[in-house]
C-alpha cells in the first residue's frame, strides 16, 4: 500500500536513530516558480479493479471526459494509477470536484501536494453521490444530510438548494468515503418522538459520474453533455479532446470500429423517430399522469408547476431533439437533444 511509510515517518520525527547520518535539506526546497507550479497542478488518479488496465486506453477516455481547456501531461504510475499535470487550474479543480468511472470502476483523485512524496498520497478515499430514499418531507433538510453523511464518512454537500427536491423520492447527497467500507444499503433514522425508520441507501447512478450533467427548469431536467466517440477494441482519442498527449499513443483504428455518441452507446439507448408538437404534448402529459399518481398532495403541487415550465422549455427545441428508448418500456422513454 502507498501509506505504508507514514507510521515510519513518524518514528523517525520521535526517535534518536544511531548509525543513520542526518541531513537537514527543509531550506533545499526548489523555489523555481515553473517547478512549484507544474507540482500544485499535479493530481494522481486511481482505477479501483484488481485488473492490470490499459493506461494508454485509460488516459484517452479519461482525458475526453475532462475535457480540459489546456493541454494536460500525464506520466503511468504503478497499481492501474496516473500522474495528471494540468496548465490550467479551473481544470483541475473541475477533475477534483466531481466523481468518475472507467469502464465501470470507480476513479479516485486527489491533488499531489509539491512536499510530499507519492506513497504519502492519500489514495483510499473516494467522493461519490448517494440516494437516501424515504426520508420524510419534514426531515428533508441540511442536519438530516448531515447525520447521513457522517455515517458513511464525509459529507460534502446536499442536493437542497431547488424547490424540485421536495417532490423528488430521494435526498441526494456527496460524501467523501474510504473505499474499505462498502457503502450500506440501509440505515436507520430516528425522528421527534422516538419513531425511527430504515432509509434505503444507493449509488446515484443517474446518468453515470461520468458524464458532465446539470440540472435545468428547477431540477425538473437534466442536461447531460455527450460526445462522438470511436468504438472498437479499445476506447481511443479522436480529437474530441485536442490537449490529450502524445502522438506517440496514436494508433490505427481497428476495422470494426464504429462511431457513437457516448451517453447513447453507455445506455443502450435506442433511436425512435422524432415527435411533432401534438405526439410530444400527448406523451407528456402520460407521464405526468402516471409520475403524479405517485406522489403525495403537497409533493404533486410543486411537481405540477416545475414540469409546466420544463414542458414549455422542451417544446420550444422539439424539432432539435431526438427521442431515445432504455430498453423497451415506454415509461423509460429519454428525451436526447443532440445538438
Amino acid at each position: 500500500m502507498m501509506n505504508n511509510q507514514q507510521p515510519i515517518n513518524a518514528l523517525l520525527n520521535d526517535l534518536d536513530i544511531h548509525g543513520f547520518k542526518s541531513i537537514d535539506v527543509s531550506q533545499n526546497h526548489d523555489s523555481d516558480h515553473t517547478a512549484t507550479t507544474i507540482s500544485e497542478n499535479t493530481l494522481i488518479a486511481r482505477v479501483i479493479t484488481q485488473k492490470q488496465l490499459n493506461m494508454k486506453a485509460f488516459k484517452a477516455t479519461i482525458l475526453r471526459a475532462w475535457n480540459p481547456t489546456k493541454p494536460v501531461s500525464t506520466n503511468i504510475l504503478p497499481s492501474n494509477s496516473m500522474a495528471f499535470i494540468f496548465e490550467e487550474e479551473a481544470d483541475l479543480n473541475k477533475v477534483l470536484n466531481s466523481s468518475w468511472t472507467f469502464r465501470d470502476h470507480q476513479l479516485i483523485v486527489a491533488k499531489w501536494p509539491p512536499d510530499k512524496p507519492l506513497f504519502e498520497i492519500d489514495l483510499q478515499k473516494i467522493t461519490l453521490w448517494v440516494q437516501a430514499f424515504g426520508i420524510p418531507v419534514h426531515y428533508t433538510n441540511a442536519s438530516t444530510a448531515e447525520a447521513i453523511g457522517k455515517a458513511l464518512g464525509k459529507l460534502i454537500k446536499a442536493d437542497l438548494n431547488n424547490p424540485a427536491q421536495r417532490w423528488r423520492k430521494s435526498l441526494r447527497i456527496q460524501v467523501e468515503m474510504d473505499i474499505s467500507h462498502p457503502l450500506q444499503s440501509n440505515i436507520l433514522l430516528t425522528f421527534t418522538g422516538g419513531s425511527k425508520s430504515l432509509i434505503e441507501l444507493s449509488r446515484d447512478e443517474l446518468l453515470s459520474n461520468s458524464f458532465p450533467c446539470k440540472e435545468t427548469e428547477n431540477g425538473a431536467l437534466w442536461e447531460v453533455e455527450g460526445k462522438w466517440v470511436v468504438k472498437g477494441d479499445v476506447d481511443v482519442d479522436i480529437g474530441a479532446n485536442p490537449f490529450a498527449e502524445g502522438g506517440e499513443d496514436d494508433e490505427g483504428l481497428d476495422d470494426q470500429a464504429v462511431k457513437v455518441v457516448d451517453i447513447v452507446d453507455t445506455f443502450r439507448l435506442q433511436e425512435q423517430p422524432p415527435f411533432d408538437k401534438k405526439q410530444f404534448i400527448a406523451y407528456i402529459k402520460e407521464y405526468i399522469k402516471l409520475l403524479t399518481a405517485k406522489l403525495e398532495g403537497e409533493k404533486q403541487e410543486t411537481f405540477k408547476k416545475t414540469i409546466e415550465s420544463a414542458t414549455k422549455y422542451l417544446l420550444g427545441k422539439i424539432k432539435e431533439l431526438q427521442l431515445g428508448i432504455r430498453g423497451f418500456n415506454i415509461h423509460l422513454k429519454w428525451i436526447l437533444g443532440l445538438r
